[in-house]
């Protein structure tokens, strides 16, 4: 190539680099279609030097004809490298595999390549996406690469690490709040419960966890102070409709919808339209001049669901209920809960006695396409304990009852009457 068009030529392959480098950026959709353009990439670039090239200059390149051996390799292409070789006497593979790689992955620029000194085990840069079947550090195997298997680890890995923060809180007491703790053993155990899918590797790393949690519970559990006689708690608005504090305006537009759905029996979709037409109508009645609201109005706007089933739950008419497995012979059994789990369980089979001589042993429980079990037969009732908490944090029912079993009480050591009363038969009670 003739010398006055090196320097075109070099400013050339350094805007094509750029532009290269620009293009690498791309997404990795891109970066993996550039692969079968390199050839292309480099043919082109030989064909140009092809047609730029005049040939051997006598007057600037040395002649292996006329010149001696050792003038060719002090005035060659490669004289710098004869001039000072590398240590050892050879080229480092490094560096050759370094060359091959930027030929055919259009890397022209060495910045963009790690050094030769930089360890194998590189992390990658930060936005970078880690490979799905790397969780936790570790390769996973190829029975658990599915995705929702891989989500499912990355869960509870990230509730282990929780729980290692929690356990070395622990170590200094002085700045621990134990009630915190408590909390937060009750939402990682929760976190770790709904992780619900079937993979031999996240059984096996829920039933890790689980003992971990179990013994992080008892250990802040005996921290905990306790309670020396009864704790006085005001109950009065623990069961207290939320519609009893919302604006009289709301509460006439939760009832509209409700009574339409359960009343007039109209759907979940038609209930829907319905909240949304109230809430819409409301909302051009309440519009100013200049199409705001005012403070009044936007909290009014606020207080009103736009499903039906938001507006049901204002009125608190879902109530705690237990679901009872039931056989054959109509004997009924309770879920119970698994120390250390939150989950209930059945019993697998009956163990009733319908004649004295005869016990049932049929089977309760069916299994599901998902491998849970569940009763093959349910029994819904209220709950009861929930029903009596109900009851007592009333303050008129409370006060109703315990004046009538003063009532009671007192008359107990009066003469034998006649009375009318719920508490007292018509002929009386003797003490």
């Amino acid at each position: 190539m003739n010398s006055r068009l090196i320097p075109a030529h070099l400013k050339r392959v350094q805007v094509e680099r750029l532009t290269k480098r620009t293009h690498t950026d791309g997404s990795s959709s891109n970066e993996t279609g550039s692969l079968p353009d390199a050839g292309d990439s480099i043919a082109g670039h030989l064909f140009a030097l092809t047609l730029t090239d005049d040939g051997v200059g006598t007057e600037h390149a040395p002649s292996k004809l006329w010149s001696s051996r050792a003038e060719f390799q002090d005035t060659g292409p490669s004289h710098s490298i004869i001039a000072n070789p590398p240590s050892g006497g050879s080229v480092p593979i490094a560096d050759l595999t370094n060359s091959l790689n930027r030929l055919m992955l259009r890397s022209a620029s060495p910045s963009m390549l790690p050094p030769n000194n930089e360890p194998p085990n590189t992390p990658p840069p930060p936005g970078s996406v880690t490979p799905t079947l790397v969780v936790g550090g570790r390769r996973l195997p190829k029975r658990d690469s599915h995705r929702r298997t891989v989500k499912a680890l990355q869960l509870l890995n990230n509730v282990e690490s929780h729980i290692h923060r929690c356990s070395r809180l622990l170590l200094k007491p002085s700045d621990v709040d134990y009630s915190f703790l408590q909390r937060e053993v009750t939402t990682l155990r929760q976190a770790t419960d709904n992780v619900t899918w079937i993979a031999d590797s996240v059984k096996s790393k829920k039933r890790t966890l689980l003992t971990l949690l179990q013994e992080l519970e008892a250990e802040v559990s005996s921290h905990l102070p306790v309670l020396q006689g009864p704790v006085d708690i005001n109950t009065e608005t623990q069961y207290q409709p939320p519609v009893e504090r919302m604006d009289v305006v709301a509460q006439v537009t939760l009832l509209i919808g409700v009574v339409c759905s359960i009343i007039f029996g109209i759907g979940t979709t038609g209930a829907n339209f319905i909240m949304s037409s109230l809430s819409l109508v409301l909302y051009l009645v309440f519009q100013k001049a200049d199409g705001a609201l005012s403070a009044a109005h936007e909290n009014v706007m606020k207080q009103i669901p736009s499903t039906i089933s938001g507006a049901l739950s204002k009125f608190q008419l879902n109530t705690k209920t237990i679901q009872y497995a039931v056989c054959a012979c109509h004997c009924i059994y309770p879920p119970v809960s698994l120390p250390g789990s939150s989950g209930l369980v059945y019993p697998e089979r009956c163990n009733n006695f319908p004649a004295p001589e005869i016990q049932c042993t049929e089977e309760l429980l069916d299994t599901g396409t998902d491998g849970t079990h569940r009763p093959k037969k349910t029994f819904v009732y209220h709950d009861f304990k929930d029903y009596l908490a109900m009851l007592m944090s009333r303050g008129d029912i409370e006060r109703a009852m315990d004046e009538a079993c003063d009532d009671l009480q007192a008359s107990l050591s009066s003469p034998l009457s006649r009375t009318k009363g719920v508490w007292r038969r018509e002929h009386g009670l003797r003490s």
